[in-house]
């Protein structure tokens, strides 16, 4: 069975920058790994950056370092390689991780 995991954007920001890398909706297979990248253009101005996940019950992820997110039996995590990135993992999907997820990144 084929599972579509939609993705919302939003960037919430006070200064000019967007996004670098944007997610973008996906198809994978149940059981596999899939993985949402996001990324912010970096600033000239503002060396601040909040970045967090929206899940698909609307619960924050929230604002973590990379590593692995608390709940979801342990299958959800963050990837980052810079202060601009924050991926979101999702490992063995099942039915449940079918929904709309949301990347969201602050530049106070």
């Amino acid at each position: 069975m084929i599972l579509v995991l939609p993705l919302l954007l939003s960037l919430i920001t006070t200064s000019k920058a967007g996004f670098r890398e944007k997610p973008a909706n996906q198809s994978i297979l149940l059981g596999q790994d899939v993985v949402f990248r996001c990324a912010a253009a970096k600033s000239a101005t503002s060396s601040e950056l909040y970045s967090q996940w929206r899940s698909n019950t609307g619960s924050l992820l929230g604002f973590h370092d990379a590593g692995q997110l608390a709940g979801h039996q342990g299958r959800y995590s963050y990837l980052k390689s810079s202060r601009e990135e924050l991926h979101l993992r999702i490992e063995r999907v099942n039915l449940e991780d079918d929904g709309q997820f949301e990347c969201q990144m602050l530049r106070p």
